[in-house]
């Protein structure tokens, strides 16, 4: 899933219109997220790492979709940011945002992928 319409902030839309995209995108994200870590492994959970740990997202548009003004694209992933705050039982303010891309998706079905990392590990990466 791509972030709807409706949670552009430039999206003129009833706010229960809004809150319906918005609990759906934190609902995909939390199962979607949920499904590919290990709960019970406090490592894979981000447990053991120290925050604030960093979201990175690449927005794979579909078929159809225009591309986003950059900061209209970050604001629309809050819901996504939330899923995954959800899913490791923390609060989204040990997170920090990271590099948001906006690609074409060649198969034309649009996806968004989420990745999570700690601010050593980047510090580290950057180092070398």
């Amino acid at each position: 899933m791509t972030p709807p319409r409706a949670l552009s902030p430039n999206a003129r839309v009833f706010w229960g219109t809004r809150n319906r995209a918005f609990q759906g995108a934190k609902s995909a994200t939390f199962y979607a997220f949920r499904d590919t870590i290990n709960l019970n492994d406090p490592g894979d959970c981000f447990q053991r790492e120290p925050w604030p740990l960093r979201l990175s997202y690449v927005v794979a548009w579909e078929k159809g979709h225009r591309r986003m003004d950059d900061d209209n694209c970050k604001a629309s992933t809050k819901a996504f940011t939330d899923g995954v705050a959800t899913a490791l039982g923390i609060d989204d303010k040990n997170f920090i945002l990271g590099d948001v891309r906006q690609v074409r998706d060649k198969e034309g079905l649009g996806y968004v992928l989420i990745t999570v990392e700690t601010v050593e590990a980047i510090a580290e990466r950057r180092s070398v």
